[in-house]
Parts: C-alpha cells; structure tokens; sequence
C-alpha cells in the first residue's frame, strides 16, 4: 500500500508535466523503483529526499555508527572517576606508621642544610664576584694607562747617555754632579712608573685569582641550595598529600607564619655577621701583611752588608705585603660598607704613598726610618680596626643566638602541632595512634648531639679564614751575604747605559721573588692610585720628607676604650633596603604575570567572540540564501503581485497621470483604515 500511495504521489505531481517522461515512469513501476531517484534529481527537487528515507534506513551506515560504542565508552570515563578508589588507596598507603619516618628524615637533612646557611652564603658570594669583576675592569684600564707611561719611561732612563747631555746642554766637565743628578732623576722616573706597573700586576692577578675562588664556591653554595629547595618542596608535597592541600589546623597556620617572621630575623642578622665575618678575615691577613713588611724592612738596617740588588729585592718584598695590605683594608670596609674607626682617608693615602716612594726611602738612612716609623704605624692602626670588628663580632653573636632560641622554639612548637595532626589523621583513616613525646625527644636528642653551630656562621662564612696564614718573621741569626741566597743568576737585569750612582743601581727591578715567599692572599679590592708617584734624586732627602712627614707615636689602647659600635640601624640599615628591594622587585614580577595571563585571557576571548561571530554570520548568510530560493520557485503564486507593473507602466508616460493615480490611491487606502478603525471600535466596547 506504501508503495503504491507512493507512485499514485508521483503520477499526480507530475501531471502538469510533459507526458512523455510521466508515461515512463508509469510503465515500468515495479522495476524502476531505484531507477526513479536516478532521473528524480534532474526534475523533480522535493519528492526525491522523500522516497529514498526508506532505503537509507536499511544500510543505515551513518545512525549506526552515531549509536556506536565510543559514545558509551566516552561516558564510561566518569564511572572511574566517581569510582575514586584509586587516590584514597593512595593515601591510605601514604598514611602509614612509615611517614612518620620520612617526615622525621626530611626535618633533619633540612635543619642540617639550614645550618650552614647556603641562601645567605650565595647571596654574599655573588655580592663578592659582581664587585671583583668591575674591579679587574677598572684596574686592567689603569694598567694599560701605566704601562705605557712605564715604557716612555724606560726609553729616557735607556737612552740616557752622561756625555751627550753635557755636550747638549753645554756643560763643562767641572758640572759632572748636576749630569749625575739628571740621569739619577731618570732613573727615578721610571722606577717609580715601574712601580706602579708591578703594583697594578699584583692587584689585577690577586682579583683573577679571587675570581677563580668565587666561582668555585659559587657553585658549591649553588647545588647546597638546589638541594635544600628539593627536600622543602618533597616536605611540601607530603604535607599536602596527608591534608588534602590544607593545613592540618588553624594553629598549624599561625605557627608557621610566626616561624616565616622570626626566621627572616634570623637570617637578616647571619648575613650581617657573615659580611662582618669576612671583614675580620680580610683585617687579620693584612695586619699579617702589614706586620711582614715592616719586619722584612727592618732586616735590611740588620745586615748593611749585602748588595744593592738583594736590597731591592729586599723592597719589593716589602713593597708587595703593603699592596697586599692595602687591598685587603679596602676589602673589608666594602664589605661592611662603612668606614673603619682606626683607619680614615689619610691613612689610605699615606699607605699609598708609601708604596709609590719606596725606592726612594732605601736610599738614605733618614727616609728609611722613616718609612721604618710609617710601616709600624699602619700595622698599630689595623690591628686597632681588627679589635674593634671583634667586639662587633661578639655582639652579633649574641643577637643571632638569641634569634637562633626563638626560631628553635616556635619549630618545636610547630613540629609538635604538625604531629598532632598527623597523628589524628591516621586515627580516622587507619586507627593507628602512636605516642608523639617520644619522637619529640628522639629529635631533640639529636639536636643536642649536633646543635645550630654558630661557628658555621662565623668560623667559615666565606672560608677565607684558611688562607690566612701568619707571614713567616726574618730569623735573628740570618746573616745573608751572598747574591745568591736573594735571588737567582737568571733573575738579574742588564745593566743600562750610562753611569749611575753606586747605592741607587737599578739592578732588581725585574727580580720576582721567590716561590716560597709568594703572598697566599685571595681577598682584594682596587687600591687608588697614589699621588706624587716619582721623586727626583736630589729631592731624595728633602722632598719626601716633606710630603709625607713623620709617623704619629703608637699608643695602647684597651678594649674598654675603643670605638663605640655601630647601632643597630647601621647594621641592619642597608640590608633592609635590600630586602626591601628584593620583595618589591618579586611583586613586580607577579604583577607582570598577572598582567600578561589577563591579556593571554582578553586574546583568547577575542578569538571565541570573533568566531562565534563568524558562524553567526554563516548561519545568517544560509537562512537568507534559503528565503531567497523559496519565492522564485512561489512566483506565479501571488496574484497580489500582478496590479503592480500595472501601476508601475503609467508612471513614466506623464508626469500628469501621477497625482491622478495617486488620488483614488488614498481613496483606497482611507477606506481601508476607516474600516478598520469601526472594528477596533466596535470591539472595545465589546
């Protein structure tokens, strides 16, 4: 019956057709029922989706493969989900007696790291390394600068020939003294640029070497930390394993800010005393250096015997251990960052000149006392300065004690909450209890075995305290007549032309001194560049003595008359500034995250917005190309149409016809809202 109704559906619609292809149809209905769709598109749009539904439905490929398995499957997923066996298994595993063990195990290799202080350590470290390296900067500049001074130098002392300069400057034989005197200036001249070369050498290998060091201890401190992050955050992440990413109690969470607070303290006072350490590190080896080169100077008054070459020899030493001190003075007021009370400006410079005039002061016994006076002096002067930084020393060890007790007592108290609800926590899931106490003391047993070492803060800070090293004091009995037992035959210049005086040879002047003797200084600062760096050879007496007068007296002073110490805003002054500094810096840093996953969030709304936008208008776009399809196949339908072009041909005859048509156009339309007026009215009264 279907299928009949089916072809009678056909014959009738395509009646007001051709007969021809009706008649085919017709005549072959049984075998032709596929056959139709075939010639169905090429006439008729509409009846052909109507007759081939039925097929479809038998090999219904695509309805079966939308009921297929995978959507069941897909929703197969949140039967797991809500059969969440897995992760309380999980945490019934983790809620054992064992984590008491691991979380034991971790507190102590985190307490063991914090001991040593690596966070602060490193901070200092790369303080240090940071101002090494604009030192090497500046000083290979100013090495550069003397070198070729020194060299200018070199080629005047060289040249100088004493029977070219008299017949130059027309002097007569009786005025051999002032030719001496000219070319001893010379000479002068360029062992004072020489000088000066040696002492920048010195100071730029002292600071490569201190480079090395650093970096060596930078990594060091580097891994200590990487390791005492890795253990706080697998503590971290057993914490919020056993409490669901919360804090076991309210109590818990005060504990652990109050802790945050007081440990901050803490480590705010072991930075400071960790710069202070240093500064005392580097104050001792130069009171060592200071006291070398004046004992080393005093041994050449001891044995006026030995050549001029082994007294310069003698004098670089000297010379040396004075650079040596210097740098190491202006090391420790960096790091403190404040001025010695025992050591001002004028003595920096003196300590300078010093070393610029040495040459000078060996050739007369007056300069040489002296020099003798000065080097006393500034020994006096660091070992008072060395004094006053233990006393600060003392006081913030006792500060930092006292911070240590109060760290160490909120911990406890913290531990023990921690505990406390570890404990309750397994009571609930488990019901296995266990007695806290004898952890507690178990741990605090073992803290007493191994406490907080304070001398891990103070005793090796920065670990240059092994390389201080007293320099070895000239033997009493030591009687050196011989070259060779100051420096070796392939070590001794050549002889330059002209000839000099007998006390003042320049012979020495490239002698390096022996392996034994090489200064095992790390620390360095760059020193300043010493005024009036040359003297001439007949102001040998005079001029320096001018200059650089004599040495204040040496007075003893107690340790109960020493320099106040420095308040507490001093101490702590600057590192809250940078503190301060850093925490800024860190909020900037979250607020330019905020601002660029707020901007990644406006990008990405775009995206969504314009292309929802874009399938609206796709929508839009086949709905219009729909409506526009419908009325060209209704065409001939609407009969309403047809007055139309009637009304439309008369209009571009005349322009007089116009407001004729027009006229019984509202004549019409008056009617019709006249009528439709008396309906409303008749209706409201109804």
């Amino acid at each position: 019956m279907g299928c009949g109704g089916s072809k009678g559906s056909v014959v009738d619609q395509n009646q007001n057709h051709p007969p021809p292809p009706q008649q085919q149809p017709q005549k072959q209905p049984p075998p032709q029922v596929q056959s139709q769709p075939k010639q169905a598109p090429v006439q008729p749009v509409a009846p052909q989706p109507r007759q081939p539904p039925p097929p479809p439905k038998e090999p219904t490929p695509p309805p079966q493969k939308e009921p297929t398995p995978p959507p069941p499957k897909e929703p197969s997923p949140p039967p797991p989900k809500e059969l969440t066996p897995p992760p309380p298994v999980e945490e019934t595993e983790k809620l054992t007696p064992e984590v008491l063990k691991e979380f034991a195990s971790l507190e102590k290799s985190i307490q063991k790291l914090e001991k040593v202080q690596p966070e602060e350590r490193l901070m200092l470290i790369k303080f240090e390394l940071k101002h090494t390296e604009d030192s090497v900067k500046t000083k290979e500049s100013e090495l550069d600068a003397a070198t070729s001074v020194a060299m200018k130098e070199y080629a005047d002392y060289a040249n100088f020939n004493v029977q070219e300069y008299m017949t130059s400057n027309h002097i007569s034989y009786l005025s051999q003294q002032d030719a001496d005197a000219a070319f001893n200036k010379e000479k002068q001249e360029y062992l004072g640029a020489k000088n000066k070369v040696d002492s920048f050498k010195k100071e730029v290998d002292r600071l490569n070497a201190e480079i090395v060091s650093l970096n060596g201890k930078l990594t060091d401190s580097t891994a200590k930390v990487n390791e005492l992050q890795s253990l706080q955050d697998k503590q971290d992440g057993l914490l919020e394993n056993l409490f669901n990413g919360d804090y076991g109690s309210e109590l818990e969470d005060k504990l652990e800010a109050e802790h945050e607070e007081l440990r901050s303290k803490r480590d705010q006072l072991v930075l400071v005393a960790m710069k202070w350490r240093s500064c005392k590190d580097a104050l001792s080896k130069a009171c060592s250096q200071l006291a070398y080169s004046a004992a080393r100077w005093n041994q050449i008054k001891e044995y006026p015997n030995i050549p001029n070459v082994a007294k310069y020899y003698m004098a670089t030493e000297t010379r040396d251990r004075l650079i040596g001190g210097h740098m190491n003075i202006r090391h420790c007021m960096e790091q403190i960052q404040m001025k010695l009370p025992y050591w001002n400006d004028s003595d920096d410079k003196n300590l300078v000149m010093s070393v610029n005039i040495i040459y000078n002061d060996i050739t007369t016994q007056k300069t040489f006392e002296r020099a003798l006076a000065w080097y006393k002096y500034y020994h006096w002067r660091a070992a008072l300065g060395l004094n006053w930084v233990e006393q600060v020393l003392n006081q913030l060890h006792q500060q930092v004690g006292d911070a240590e007790k109060s760290v160490r007592g909120k911990y406890t108290e913290l531990k023990k909450e921690r505990l406390q609800c570890i404990q309750a926590k397994l009571k609930e899931t488990m019901d296995v209890d266990f007695n806290i106490e004898e952890l507690m003391n178990e741990e605090e047993g073992e803290d007493e075995e191994d406490p907080l070492l304070m001398s891990t803060i103070f005793d090796v800070s920065m670990d240059t305290q092994e390389s201080v090293e007293e320099m070895p004091a000239p033997k009493e009995n030591e009687n050196p007549t011989s070259l060779e037992s100051f420096v070796a035959d392939a070590d001794m210049p050549n002889e330059p032309e002209g000839e000099a005086p007998k006390e003042s040879s320049p012979e020495g002047e490239d002698v390096g001194k022996p392996e034994e003797t090489a200064s095992t200084e790390e620390t360095g600062v760059q020193a300043e560049e010493g005024e009036k760096p040359e003297a001439d050879a007949n102001e040998s007496e005079s001029k320096p003595a001018e200059d650089k007068p004599k040495a204040p007296p040496i007075k003893t002073i107690p340790l109960e008359d020493l320099a106040p110490l420095p308040s507490q805003d001093e101490l702590l002054g600057k590192v809250e500034k940078l503190l301060a500094s850093v925490e800024n810096a860190e909020e900037t840093l979250e607020k330019n995250k905020l601002k660029q996953e707020q901007q990644l969030q406006e990008q990405l709304r775009r995206r969504r917005s314009r292309r929802k936008r874009m399938a609206d208008q796709a929508k839009n776009n086949v709905q219009v190309n729909q409506t526009e399809t419908i009325p060209e196949s209704e065409e001939p339908k609407p009969e309403s149409d047809a007055p139309k072009p009637e009304s439309e041909e008369p209009k571009p005859e005349t322009d007089e016809p116009k407001p004729e048509t027009d006229e019984p156009k509202p004549e019409t339309d008056e009617s019709k809202p006249d009528d439709k007026p008396t309906e409303t009215q008749e209706s409201k009264p109804e």
